[in-house]
């Protein structure tokens, strides 16, 4: 399932958002059946599908979604974890309205 997330994140890379986004599903899913909410590789899976409905447009999911993540990663992980830095970066990119509350610690995408 790690290979799956990160095969979300470099589809959205290559501008390949709609089977990000069909990966990202199926993946976040299982993760969360798997794995539970709270897992790495849950987390970094959602990070990908956040960044894929971001280029989508789909800013009420994206917004939804990286602040659930954004909570989850701040509760389990350390505050400088690469994920929490991607996920801040990544939805502060998208130019969200309302996205104020995730913060941007000046990060750089990985």
């Amino acid at each position: 399932m790690l290979a799956a997330a990160a095969l979300t994140l470099a589809l959205v890379g290559l501008g390949e958002v709609e089977p990000a986004r069909a990966l990202g599903e199926d993946t976040l899913q299982r993760c969360r059946r798997v794995f539970g909410p709270d897992h790495t590789t849950t987390l970094w899976t959602a990070t990908g599908l956040t960044l894929a409905l971001v280029r989508l447009g789909q800013a009420e999911l994206a917004r939804a979604l990286g602040q659930d993540t954004l909570q989850r990663c701040r509760r389990m992980l350390r505050p400088n974890h690469a994920i929490i830095l991607y996920l801040t970066r990544a939805v502060s990119i998208g130019h969200l309205p309302g996205d104020d509350a995730l913060g941007d610690r000046g990060s750089r995408p990985l």
